[in-house]
């Protein structure tokens, strides 16, 4: 394990506004940095100490087209896939 700190600098983008869809496609989801469970500044380079929790969530990208007209096999196997959770399509087709 280091025993030292580390400086790390993220440069994280698309952690205030979600990436948009288009053609009536809904918006991504936002990213975040987050240090012992608490968000902090993407933009920030800083130092954290040996055994410090840091987790980067990656933003997801915008949809294409209108949810409500997919194919309801293909969303079934977006669910499968894990690319979408269960509650994330109900939400979108109903």
């Amino acid at each position: 394990m280091a025993r030292e700190p580390l400086t790390i600098s993220f440069l994280a983008e698309r952690t205030k506004e979600a990436a948009p869809g288009i053609f009536g496609g809904l918006p991504g989801g936002n990213g975040s940095v987050k240090s012992e469970g608490s968000p902090i500044n993407p933009k920030e380079t800083r130092q954290w100490m040996p055994g410090e929790r840091i987790q980067l969530s990656t933003p997801g990208g915008g949809g294409c087209g209108n949810p409500r007209e997919r194919d309801r096999a293909a969303l079934a196997r977006d669910v499968e896939f894990e690319w979408v959770s269960p509650s994330r399509p109900a939400r979108s087709t109903a």
